[in-house]
């Protein structure tokens, strides 16, 4: 008997959580196993028509009744799955009320609730070795780093191109992702800026903030809002990311495989993406000043933007973030998760 897996996620916003579903998805279908995703009404993921039957949108007094362990169609949708994969730590705790196998998916450095999971999905070995730290047990642990999607592996490789040179960041507009540091590092660049263009894409609570910000700053920022991520890279030569807590990073992933030259700060997910000086640059988190000087040396070197993109793109498109692989290793833990129900997940290896 194959397992029924019920995905739910709470997040409607665009982000990185919306591209980490689709992710799942893809991997439970190369799996074979029967699936189903329950988000809020209005999440982008549910925009995409192919995903569409596969996607729920529970009543909002659902979603409230089965966090309270009230009841209602959502509560007696997760007691019929054989295991559950939760996108929110917050839900673990109710789907495990109802004696499910919950696979917890942790997209972010809190281990508040996630005692309760039965398995637990780290982005980052970094964040997998905090828990082991912690009193977690290690067969309880798995690091499991997006795969690189379908779409990105298509990019092309940077090539020469005219005109202004672009420094690009994209995110949502939220405290964590850093965009503040990243404008003050900005402002402090000891390069001519007439023939760079500054980009921001992205949208979110702090739009207006940020923006007020760059004006203070002197800084001549453009706010694109969102676009497709593969635009936004073939049409840039600088990459920064620099949040102050990043469980994994996947537009960093996906700057690399577009052969960008790339800055990251320090924090979990780009520790394990990014080599220091070998295939992007590392700068310690919230100290905008050593982002800026790690941006001005790729403005001003040209042959190290170049080695390093090369690099970045040879380790994105590389056997650590194919699809299948990202399957095979779901697939190993959610047959760990399911064997307390006796079920067995197939391999999803030739």
């Amino acid at each position: 008997m194959h397992p029924r897996v019920l995905m739910l996620s709470t997040d409607a916003r665009a982000g990185g959580i919306q591209t980490a579903l689709a992710l799942y998805l893809d991997a439970l279908a190369r799996l074979g196993l029967p699936h189903r995703l329950a988000v809020p009404a209005g999440a982008p993921i549910a925009q995409e028509s192919a995903r569409r039957p596969l996607i729920w949108h529970p009543s909002p007094t659902d979603w409230w009744r089965f966090r309270h362990g009230l009841g209602g169609r959502l509560a007696g949708a997760v007691a019929e799955a054989d295991v559950v994969i939760t996108h929110n730590n917050r839900l673990i705790a109710p789907a495990r009320r109802l004696s499910v196998p919950v696979l917890a998916v942790a997209h972010g450095d809190k281990r508040r609730h996630l005692e309760a999971a039965d398995r637990i999905v780290t982005l980052s070995r970094a964040f997998a070795a905090t828990l082991a730290a912690g009193g977690f047990a290690e067969d309880r642990i798995v690091a499991l780093p997006h795969a690189l999607p379908e779409a990105a592996r298509a990019f092309e490789a940077l090539g020469e191109r005219t005109g202004p040179l672009v420094v690009l960041a994209a995110g949502r507009f939220v405290e964590k992702k850093g965009f503040e540091d990243w404008l003050e590092a900005l402002a402090q660049l000891d390069v001519p800026l007439t023939s760079v263009r500054l980009v921001l894409a992205g949208d979110g609570e702090h739009r207006e903030r940020l923006e007020r910000r760059a004006q203070s700053l002197g800084v001549a920022v453009a706010f694109v809002g969102w676009r497709p991520i593969a635009e936004l890279l073939a049409e840039a030569d600088v990459f920064c990311l620099p949040s102050r807590d990043e469980p994994f990073g996947l537009v960093l992933l996906e700057a690399m495989a577009a052969g960008l030259a790339c800055v990251a700060t320090r924090t979990n997910g780009p520790l394990d993406l990014v080599a220091d000086g070998e295939d992007g640059l590392l700068v310690s988190i919230g100290e905008p000043a050593a982002m800026g000087r790690a941006v001005a040396r790729l403005i001003a070197d040209g042959d190290l933007r170049r080695r390093l993109g090369a690099a970045a793109r040879a380790k994105a498109l590389g056997p650590a973030f194919t699809p299948q692989r990202f399957a095979d290793e779901l697939g190993k833990a959610l047959r760990a998760a399911a064997s307390m129900r006796g079920v067995a997940v197939p391999s999803s290896e030739p």
